[in-house]
């Protein structure tokens, strides 16, 4: 029997309600299985969302069915709902091996762990000027699990909110299963090391780490406080770290100081706190 998660609407929903349009963002994770049904469900009174356009190879997203008018064009997907909403559905395959081998998306008997860039192709939408959505996220969990993402808790679930975003889709690393949860808060931040149960993760360790750590990186760098997410796991995940807006992967075999002075988890919090790309002509580098 599964339980269902439901997010709250975002705040700000009563600012300019006929400028807003809202969007169900639905995946059912089922036990040992990587291929999982999803769906994106709009809801609008009006054409506010005239379509969106999907980056979704047909090696990973495939079985697309809706409302609509649906277009595929290579790895990209074009959906033109109903000026009234409509859902669009798909099969996604989960599980994502990293080139060297390991995985950084996998779904086992009793945990998952994966982005929300995983479950839901990356997309642009075409909007009447100055709309924006509301958006929630619906888990189907197996009996038993619950889940944890990089978004605050509403009364029912967490909310979507991606600043500087007209179109909020889930973004980020996702855990779900039987877990082990510790929580603290430094410096304002408001952190959750999530992991499976039994994978030897060191959750009070990193808490630790951060709490000597944090104070200094967010002074430096004149950060807000905010929401920090970390999830790890051990084998068959990728052995290293991977940031994501508001939340980082972790493997639970990376020391939390290596012998030469490095950390990995450090390394990847620098990137969700400052995130930069280098553009191919600039003088520096966003590794190291």
């Amino acid at each position: 029997m599964a339980c269902l998660w439901l997010l709250a609407p975002a705040a700000g929903a009563a600012d300019a309600p006929q400028q807003l349009y809202g969007l169900d963002f639905h995946l059912r994770l089922d036990a040992g299985q990587s291929r999982a049904a999803a769906s994106i469900r709009l809801t609008q009174s009006q054409p506010l969302l005239k379509s969106l356009r999907l980056h979704a190879p047909a090696d990973r997203y495939r079985e697309f069915s809706g409302d609509g008018r649906i277009r595929r064009d290579g790895e990209w997907l074009a959906w033109e709902p109903p000026a009234d909403g409509g859902e669009l559905r798909y099969r996604v395959e989960l599980a994502h091996r990293r080139a060297g081998g390991g995985f950084d998306a996998w779904v086992d008997r009793d945990w998952a762990i994966l982005r929300g860039e995983d479950a839901f192709p990356p997309a642009a939408s075409r909007t009447r000027a100055g709309a924006r959505s509301t958006s929630r996220l619906l888990l189907t969990l197996p009996a038993g699990w619950r889940a944890e993402t990089a978004y605050p808790r509403a009364a029912q679930g967490w909310e979507i909110d991606n600043p500087g975003r007209r179109l909020q889709q889930p973004l980020g690393w996702i855990a779900a299963g039987e877990l082990g949860i510790r929580r603290d808060v430094v410096e304002g931040f408001r952190i959750a090391v999530a992991a499976p149960r039994g994978h030897g993760v060191q959750r009070i360790g990193m808490l630790a780490l951060l709490r000597w750590s944090l104070p200094t990186l967010a002074a430096r760098l004149e950060l807000a406080p905010r929401r920090l997410l970390i999830v790890s796991a051990g084998d068959p995940m990728w052995h290293g770290g991977l940031s994501g807006p508001g939340s980082l992967f972790i493997h639970a075999g990376r020391p939390l100081l290596s012998e030469n002075g490095s950390s990995t988890l450090l390394h990847e919090l620098a990137h969700v706190l400052a995130p930069v790309s280098a553009a191919a002509t600039a003088d520096w580098i966003d590794e190291g």
